[in-house]
């Protein structure tokens, strides 16, 4: 079983600023899902890392020459690899905090504000969804013509195709990270990763390790988190939801940990969850 997400394909929209074809373009990222890194890649015989650098050493870069974002650029300059996806993005829950430490930290690094990107993303989804409905009560629409051409850097049809018709491809999927795949991750974690897409397989190549400084961020900010959580939902004891809390950056006290999930587990739709926690 393996998952999919689209959100590989922000490498396309980088080297594009770079001037590169997709059809041109090799790379390898890795990591867990929504928190991906590229740190390695070719075209043709240039290295795809070496022509960035060349674009970030421009003086007076305009914005609509700069591959990335502010915070990607900071992050590329400091640790070498690039956020790719929802990685450095409001997207993967704004992650890291410290460029959202403040409103003057906000302004410095970032083009948005993460609460206008997520109720941006609500009411879109709330009209998308109340078109379809519209779309599917009236025979005399098309369908075809209210979708019109669906992205071509979606994965599932592909891969069914592969798996099915024996067309070999090279994809990025989610699974477990059996083997050491990405070198540092615990082994029962899902991991984001390349692999050879065939009749009946779905065989993953290994990846070089991650930087030292990434390994370390997965393991506080990704792994940490939910083996507490697994933790917490296994035994069901009330301590082990608070320790889950009391890890995010934002929690300062045990009572304003406490409210907050006493909030969360009054709301009316959470009773089996309530009861759970407190048998």
């Amino acid at each position: 079983m393996v998952g999919l997400c689209h959100g590989y394909s922000h490498v396309y929209s980088i080297a594009k600023k770079l001037g590169i074809e997709k059809e041109n373009l090799t790379f390898q990222m890795s990591g867990p899902n929504h928190f991906l890194w590229l740190n390695k890649g070719h075209s043709k015989d240039k290295d795809f890392l070496g022509l960035l650098d060349q674009r970030l050493a421009q003086e007076c870069l305009k914005d609509e020459d700069r591959p990335f974002g502010k915070i990607h650029e900071d992050f590329y300059r400091r640790h070498g690899v690039i956020g790719i996806g929802d990685t450095l993005n409001w997207t993967g829950a704004c992650w890291p905090w410290f460029y959202h430490a403040d409103n003057e930290t906000e302004m410095e690094f970032n083009d948005y504000i993460p609460m206008d990107g997520w109720n941006g993303y609500f009411n879109f989804v709330e009209k998308a969804a109340a078109d379809i409905i519209a779309l599917a009560k009236d025979p005399n629409r098309s369908v075809k013509n209210f979708f019109g051409d669906i992205g071509a850097d979606d994965l599932i049809v592909p891969l069914v195709e592969s798996l099915a018709c024996n067309t070999p491809r090279m994809m990025f999927v989610n699974m477990l990270n059996k083997g050491g795949l990405v070198p540092g991750m615990p082994e029962d974690f899902g991991i984001e990763i390349q692999a050879l897409c065939q009749r009946d397989e779905i065989r993953p190549i290994q990846a070089d390790p991650l930087p030292k400084a990434m390994v370390a961020y997965i393991l506080r900010d990704r792994v940490a988190p939910v083996e507490m959580e697994l933790e917490a939902l296994r035994t069901g004891k009330m301590n082990y939801l608070e320790e889950l809390v009391l890890m995010d950056k934002w929690a300062v006290s045990i009572k304003q940990v406490r409210g907050f999930i006493k909030e969360i587990l009054d709301l009316p739709y959470h009773g089996e969850m309530k009861a759970y926690f407190n048998q």
